[in-house]
Formats: C-alpha cells, structure tokens, sequence
C-alpha cells in the first residue's frame, strides 16, 4: 500500500463519525464519488469537476467539515490517478450543493472535464442517489448475516467500504452491488484481482437474487431477503 493509500483509510475513518449526526455516512460519499471518477475515464484522462449533491439536511450537518471532505475526496483523487497512471485536464474541482429533492442519506455525483485553457465544459457521468434497503441480508459464509441497508454497496478489504471482509484475495474496494430501474440488484466487479466467483467461473457482472451467492476471494455471500 502507498502512504497516501494509508493516509487516505485514515482519513475514512476520521471523517466516518461525522455521519453521527445525519443520514449520510462520510466515507460512501468518498466511494461515490472514486466510483464516477473511475465509471467516467475517457482516454486515460480522469474528470477533474465533482458536484455533489446532498440533502438540504447533510448540507447543514456536515457545512462544518466541508473543507477536510474537500480535501479528503482530492487525496483520493490523487492517489487513484497515481496508482492507475491516468491523467487530468486542469485542478480539481470539489462543490458541494443542496438538492431539496434529494432524500436525507442520498448521494448525486455530477463529474465534468474542466481544461482551464477552454471555456468548454464536457459533462461526463452522473450517479444515482442511494437506494435504502429493509429486511435484506448478506450471509458471509453461510454463518454471519450483515444487514445491506443501501445499494450501491460496496465490499472489500478498504476501511472505507460498506462491508469490510479480511481476506487477502479481496482487494481494496473488489465489488459493488447495484439496484436496477426495476428493484433488482446485481454485482459488480470493481477492478479486482480475482473478479467475482460463481460455479468455479470469473465474471465482471452477476445477477444477485435472493439465495443466490457470488464468491470473492475465498469467501461466499448470499443474498437473503426476508419476506
């Protein structure tokens, strides 16, 4: 791991007390915004403009961190350009806004290529809010049940993930798991090493219904929904 890869889970888990006092959990604000910077590379160059865009009541209760989150997302920006050996078109760019249609907990990333020497903005990716979940549960192993209270969800050795698992064929951030337009959820692969697992196969993407499992590194989830 890098120093600023360590400096970075530091800091997640710093700043992952601040959502004490609110529905919105720092450090899935940071994934959000590492997962549209990735989703969003063109051309080996990363966007360098993030808007994000909470509820009115985040905006209030997190006004007083807003310069360490700034701070925060850019360190992560940088060492995700560093350890990917991408490029930028100009400074980053950090905005936090208020969204009154936004629900207290959701997430809206809006990422843009801002090159100072062009008036030009060329609009790249926007995130979905989070979805909040009730009565669904992952089952590690066949044992452990962890509640997935919100998709995306995002699972892998980092501090920073919803679901931390201790396996060194995970990596850092190795999957996300999504919701659909119509309700359902699937995997995603995030970049690992080992990809996702099923019947002894590797996949970038999987289906992920209820009794269904997926296998990351030498551990095994599935998906149970309570009725």
């Amino acid at each position: 791991m890098t120093d600023s890869g360590e400096r970075l889970d530091r800091f997640i888990e710093r700043v992952a007390s601040l959502g004490a006092a609110t529905g919105l959990h720092p450090s899935a604000l940071l994934q959000e915004v590492h997962d549209a910077a990735v989703a969003a590379v063109r051309d080996h160059s990363v966007p360098n403009s993030y808007l994000l865009l909470l509820a009115p009541a985040d905006i209030r209760a997190l006004e007083a961190h807003t310069d360490e989150l700034r701070a925060g997302i850019t360190r992560m920006l940088e060492e995700l350009v560093a350890s990917r050996g991408l490029r930028t078109l100009g400074p980053w760019q950090v905005e936090l806004e208020e969204a009154p249609t936004m629900s207290t907990g959701g997430i809206g990333v809006r990422v843009a290529f801002r090159n100072p020497a062009s008036p030009n903005v060329v609009p790249a990716q926007s995130t979905e809010a989070i979805r909040r979940h009730r009565g669904v549960f992952l089952v590690i192993d066949g044992a452990d049940r962890v509640p997935l209270t919100h998709t995306p969800f995002t699972i892998g050795r980092a501090p920073g993930c919803d679901l931390v698992l201790h396996d060194l064929a995970v990596s850092r951030r190795h999957a996300r798991i999504e919701s659909g337009p119509d309700g359902s959820l699937s995997v995603r692969d995030l970049g690992s090493r080992n990809k996702l697992g099923r019947a002894g196969r590797a996949f970038d993407e999987l289906p992920f219904a209820p009794g269904e499992t997926v296998r990351l590194g030498s551990i095994q989830l599935t998906l149970e929904v309570l009725p």
